[in-house]
């Protein structure tokens, strides 16, 4: 069986894109969830990414 692996860029809504993949899948036979979440540093980030400090950046399923 093939794997879809879904890479997308969401600006300021990885957390919202990656529940809607999760439902979206539900119906298979495999369990799908959000495996891993990683977020941006709370601290050291550059001036334009300040307001992205604690927000996701990666969401894996």
């Amino acid at each position: 069986m093939h794997k879809i692996i879904p890479n997308i860029w969401c600006l300021g809504i990885a957390d919202e894109a990656a529940e809607y993949y999760v439902d979206l899948f539900s119906h298979m036979p495999q369990s799908s969830h959000v495996h891993e979440t990683i977020t941006y540093p709370s601290a050291g980030l550059m001036d334009f990414q300040e307001c992205l400090a604690g927000k996701t950046l990666t969401a894996e399923g």
